[in-house]
């Protein structure tokens, strides 16, 4: 994010500031965002989000990554036109490597949808406090407000937190292109 021009600056309770820097001026804007929501990445999820409200321009946008699976499943008609063919490429080139991927995407989230949204959300919450059996229906809240998501791309980076990770991806990789017959 810092060699595309987004530096993080700080974060004090819900809001944090970055520098956004123009590149056609060279200079740096400190934008303030406000923390809505934040869902955590979990085994189950494969993915994490959070929702901000952007305090200049007033918009709500929602940030979600995660596996490609998870991603390539939520997002909009344009995406899955344009932009999904070049992503699998991306994905696939990387994981050869034995590269570690995630995808990303956003939306920009109308202000009384998600206002209404919210009060439904925060209700359903704090009765599940109480009934855990409400949990499948929050994810689902969850997954609604996660749907039809613009797709942004991919990073990939080598895992470092496990011992011959990229050795095994690349001996399955290989050996699944060996039984499809990719490989001589």
């Amino acid at each position: 994010a810092n060699e595309l021009g987004f530096t993080f600056v700080s974060r004090e309770s819900n809001i944090i500031k970055l520098s956004i820097k123009n590149f056609l001026d060279g200079t740096d804007e400190v934008r303030k965002f406000e923390v809505l929501q934040k869902f955590d990445f979990t085994s189950a999820r494969q993915r994490s989000s959070i929702i901000v409200k952007d305090l200049i321009s007033n918009q709500i946008k929602l940030y979600l990554k995660g596996s490609d699976t998870k991603i390539f499943s939520s997002i909009d008609a344009f995406s899955i036109d344009s932009l999904i063919g070049k992503t699998k490429e991306h994905v696939d080139s990387f994981a050869r490597r034995g590269l570690r991927t995630l995808c990303y995407s956003f939306k920009i989230l109308d202000m009384k949808n998600y206002e209404e949204w919210e009060k439904k959300y925060n209700e359903l919450k704090y009765k599940s406090i109480n009934d855990k059996s409400l949990y499948p229906q929050l994810e689902e809240m969850i997954s609604e407000i996660e749907s039809e998501a613009t797709l942004l791309g991919v990073t990939a980076l080598e895992d470092k937190l496990q011992d011959e990770v990229k050795e095994d991806l690349q001996k399955f990789i290989l050996g699944r292109e060996r039984s499809l017959g990719m490989t001589p």
